[in-house]
């Protein structure tokens, strides 16, 4: 579980009962946010800090509408912690 913590990646996966139709804008313009990946009701947000995404965040995805499925931080694969443990 500490090396899970020690790789944790920056990104927030959002899903959503029914795909969304609302400019994004509003998301993508707060200070914690780089990029936004959209497919379909799902987003997957990657933040530049993890610190104040529920401050910001979670008010602003709720403003878009439908209703919020799972909000949670994606956990890093055992591979991917391998691979950039080889790399440094």
């Amino acid at each position: 579980a500490n090396l899970r913590q020690r790789y944790l990646q920056q990104i927030i996966d959002v899903s959503f009962d029914q795909p969304l139709t609302n400019d994004l804008s509003a998301i993508s313009s707060l200070a914690c946010v780089r990029k936004i990946s959209q497919q379909a009701n799902q987003l997957s947000i990657h933040l530049s800090t993890l610190d104040r995404a529920n401050d910001e965040l979670l008010p602003a995805l709720t403003s878009l509408g439908p209703t919020i499925l799972s909000y949670q931080v994606r956990q890093p694969q055992l591979e991917d912690i391998f691979i950039r443990m080889v790399k440094e």
